[in-house]
């Protein structure tokens, strides 16, 4: 709470003097969590398979995933960056 502030002051004023978007995404050790609490979503299950990580989504939780296609690169990125694998939303 402290590093966001209170109304997001602190996240507003780090935007206005890097003039970009920030956006905080929750830290998780497993990769898919990290996928699940950015998109605010349930996965059924994840497995991993050598470099990929594959996620099953029930239908009402992959429209609600895919609603925002941005979103979805944003948080494939940050799965590549830190973990070293790529996300596959199934």
């Amino acid at each position: 709470g402290k590093v966001i502030g209170k109304k997001a002051a602190n996240i507003k004023d780090l935007q206005e003097k890097l003039k970009k978007r920030v956006e905080l995404v929750s830290y998780s050790e497993k990769p898919e969590d990290v996928f699940a609490k950015a998109l605010e979503v349930n996965y059924a299950t994840a497995r991993k398979t050598g470099e990929k990580i594959i996620v099953l989504l029930d239908p009402q939780n992959k429209a609600k995933a895919f609603k925002n296609n941005s979103r979805i690169k944003r948080v494939k990125e940050i799965i590549r960056r830190n973990f070293n694998l790529e996300l596959i939303i199934n």
